[in-house]
């Protein structure tokens, strides 16, 4: 189902229901999507539970008990908002793990919002018994917890109380949003990588994904990246390297060349800036192989470090562009996860039509990744978007590679107990307009080099 925010907001009761659509089943039914306003920001909220003496199933059942919490919407239902895992030992006596959730989440920002708490028996095969249960808020679980007061949970099934309940911990932390950081003058760093390897073909043919034309998905990338993140960085110069192609001076291939010729200084500037060392480049190398991510990610690591050791706040992203699975997956795999601890994300394209099911490994949503040693990465920094997955739908592009930026960074800044500088004070006497490129209307930072501008699907509305 498809459908605009505007016709869930504008729906009666800010309630949408539309048929869903699938090709090889009939009348798959409807989707109801429903649409609240969202609160002032207040933070986490980090609440731990205990129980005692809860009813049993019977004389000899076990108990292995968890816990469901769902928050009341406006209209009266219920939205399942945290669940727990099973204890993994019969007790009747449970100590619940510590729950770690966003007030928005939980309560849509307002400490006052009916919850209602369920504590459920997981049987042997899957079955989930209800226990009891209690209605309340959070502030009175945070009222619970200032006086250590017990909670009866009851069940209305069997008309009686089925045990205690006891909120040990409860408390709501202040947790800065990125538009925090940016407003304190964050500079975010950006670091280009460009797959020169074979398998993208003869850039002369116009088969090949380097061949300079309207169609080019390289240079629609980094159009459509770089136009956002030049915004936020202060000098607009970004270190550009390439990888897989043999030099022509030395002959050796190398998987970490500066596409400007200049190891000491390999900045370009501006997105025209990058678009054009990008093309001279095909002209003076010769695609090779293999595909090596690992050098280029230990180049920005180091580079997130001297970020780090700055006195300054500032994050690095690494955009890598490339045609193809990776080689050295396992010192790649080795590289992410010794950076996971610094100011760094790596957001990986892959263009072309090539199989990069193998890719999703290094985006880790679901399993971090590992090291070779067994080191498990800090936090999840890297996001991996195909390409074509985006034709014809110019914003999803942005918004597939930008979407976990912002979580990437403050929960890099969290983990090293950092909070925004105050907010930069500009004097307005002292703003200049901005140049354009009177071609495109667009700031400089994002026009093409001329002449020959490739045509691009990515108007900028200013």
């Amino acid at each position: 189902m498809q459908c605009c925010l505007g016709d869930i907001v504008g729906s009666p009761g800010s309630k949408l229901m539309k048929a869903l659509k699938n090709p090889k089943i009939s009348n798959p039914g409807h989707l109801i999507v429903s649409a609240e306003e969202v609160g002032e920001n207040i933070g986490s909220i980090y609440i731990l539970f205990k129980a005692k003496d809860l009813d049993r199933k019977g004389l000899f059942t076990f108990c292995y008990p968890f816990i469901r919490i769902s928050r009341v919407r406006e209209d009266g239902s219920y939205d399942v908002v945290y669940k727990s895992e099973a204890q993994k030992r019969s007790t009747r006596h449970p100590v619940f793990s510590k729950i770690h959730i966003s007030a928005q989440k939980l309560c849509n920002n307002d400490l006052h919002r009916n919850l209602k708490v369920e504590c459920f028996h997981k049987g042997f095969f899957g079955s989930e018994v209800l226990i009891g249960e209690f209605m309340t808020t959070a502030a009175k679980l945070q009222e619970a917890n200032l006086n250590n007061t017990s909670i009866v949970l009851k069940n209305s099934i069997k008309k009686k109380n089925s045990g205690i309940f006891l909120v040990h911990l409860f408390e709501v932390k202040r947790e800065s949003t990125f538009l925090e950081f940016i407003r304190g003058g964050l500079d975010i760093n950006l670091i280009v990588g460009i797959d020169f390897t074979s398998s993208n073909g003869d850039p002369q043919n116009p088969s090949s994904l380097h061949f300079l034309g309207p169609n080019n998905e390289y240079e629609q990338a980094i159009f459509s990246i770089g136009r956002i993140l030049c915004s936020y960085d202060s000098d607009l110069l970004f270190p550009l390297f390439g990888f897989g192609a043999k030099l022509p001076d030395s002959g050796i291939v190398s998987h970490c060349f500066p596409l400007n010729n200049n190891i000491a200084s390999p900045e370009v500037h501006g997105i025209e800036g990058i678009l054009k060392a990008y093309r001279e480049t095909l002209s003076r190398v010769q695609l090779f192989g293999p595909t090596n991510f690992s050098q280029i990610i230990k180049y920005a690591a180091e580079h997130a470090k001297r970020a780090m050791n700055s006195g300054k706040q500032k994050y690095i992203i690494l955009l890598m562009l490339t045609d193809g699975i990776i080689s050295d997956m396992e010192f790649t795999i080795d590289e992410i996860v010794k950076a996971s601890t610094l100011p760094l994300s790596i957001i990986i394209v892959g263009v072309g039509d090539s199989d990069f099911s193998k890719m999703g490994v290094l985006d880790a949503d679901v399993v971090p990744l590992r090291s070779s040693e067994g080191q498990q990465m800090a936090r999840d920094i890297v996001q991996f978007v195909p390409f074509r997955e985006c034709l014809g739908i110019p914003s999803k592009l942005s918004e597939m590679t930008l979407m976990e930026v912002p979580r990437q960074v403050t929960s890099f800044f969290k983990s090293v107990g950092i909070l925004p500088n105050p907010p930069v004070q500009i004097d307005a006497s002292l703003l200049k307009p901005i140049s354009t490129n009177p071609a495109l209307g667009s700031p400089s930072c994002t026009s093409f080099p001329s002449p020959n501008p490739p045509s691009c699907p990515y108007p900028i509305d200013l």
